[in-house]
């Protein structure tokens, strides 16, 4: 018994080395679920067997509570209806019984998050597959090498170890920081809903909005950026951006979607801070965070009249540009520029 307790303490301790490496990476799935919470979107998770029981787990803590007593967060279990997963197992087959449900569930912004152990088990696979098809951004808890689900997925968290046992409680502390950095980050007091605020709106609102606009005859500009240290070059840009038509629609870059451009050390400042900067901007009427590289699906979706870009872009490359009345190329301030500021700071 005593060589098991320290063989279990040993790989506990390899595990956490490994994780404290990750920790950036724990904090990008925290800021995922914040920015498709903030969207009025769902947290999806599926596993098999423990894993399972890891889903249900994590899920309970969202809707339920895990440290503070706050409004619930929308997160479901696709492990724990009985009905579903026998029916779907007998009448096609086991592989099929996340895949379906996620077909049947999934909405616009919602995450899904596979828990596998090997990275590889087929039903995950395919229920992947299928909400990357329907637009989903996914999340990989995985273990040994991250197997197949690795390079499926928008960002994994991999436990290198061939243990089963311990890359379960590793994925179950995973979980139990990314709940508390969701929870801490998304209340208001305890007791309190979580609101917000009203310039910052999802998708579905804001088509509602520009649909309600565009009935009173006003015309709807969209523009977008990282908008990291705000500078008085963004400030030129949006102030012109308004003066092109009646409602300024700013497309913000997740934090995530930032890195993805600029690389690991940007933004400056976290998606929560540029958007309460830029709702303090009088001229600046409504904000959508967005995940991707670029604004297209938001574009393709809100449909603007105008949009609005710096210069630097030729009209051929400005991307949802068919689907608007007119783009508008903006002189830059080439005085200021945030990258120009970064080096300023670290010089």
């Amino acid at each position: 018994m005593e060589n098991i307790i320290k063989d279990a303490i040993s790989k506990h301790k390899q595990s956490l080395e490994a994780f404290e490496a990750d920790s950036p990476v724990i904090q990008d799935i925290a800021s995922l679920f914040i920015s498709a919470l903030n969207k009025g979107a769902k947290i999806m998770l599926i596993g098999n067997g423990g894993s399972a029981a890891d889903a249900q787990h994590l899920a309970a803590e969202f809707v339920v509570r895990f440290k503070r007593n706050r409004q619930p967060i929308a997160a479901i279990a696709l492990t724990t209806d009985t009905s579903v997963i026998t029916a779907a197992a007998n009448d096609f087959n086991f592989e099929g019984i996340f895949e379906r449900q996620v077909h049947a569930l999934a909405k616009p912004n919602d995450v899904l998050v596979a828990i596998s152990t090997s990275g590889s088990s087929e039903n995950i696979v395919r229920a992947v597959k299928k909400a990357k098809e329907l637009g989903l951004l996914t999340v990989g808890l995985l273990g040994r090498d991250g197997g197949t689900l690795k390079d499926m997925v928008d960002i994994s968290l991999v436990v290198p170890s061939s243990d089963t046992g311990r890359i379960q409680e590793m994925h179950i502390l995973a979980g139990h920081i990314i709940c508390e950095i969701v929870e801490t980050t998304m209340k208001d007091k305890v007791g309190k809903s979580i609101k917000k605020p009203d310039k910052l709106q999802d998708l579905d609102t804001l088509k509602e909005i520009v649909a309600e606009e565009k009935k009173k005859g006003k015309s709807i500009v969209f523009t977008n950026g990282c908008f990291d240290l705000l500078h008085p070059g963004h400030i030129k840009i949006l102030r012109e951006a308004k003066e092109k038509g009646d409602v300024l629609i700013v497309g913000l870059n997740s934090d995530l979607s930032v890195k993805k451009i600029k690389g690991q050390m940007r933004p400056v400042l976290d998606q929560n801070s540029r958007q309460q900067i830029l709702q303090a901007i009088e001229f600046v009427d409504y904000i959508i965070l967005f995940e991707e590289d670029t604004p297209y699906n938001l574009i393709k979706e809100l449909r603007p009249d105008f949009l609005v870009k710096g210069e630097d872009w030729e009209e051929a490359e400005v991307i949802g540009r068919e689907f608007v009345r007119k783009v508008y190329r903006i002189k830059l301030d080439a005085d200021h520029s945030t990258s120009r500021l970064i080096e300023k700071i670290t010089q």
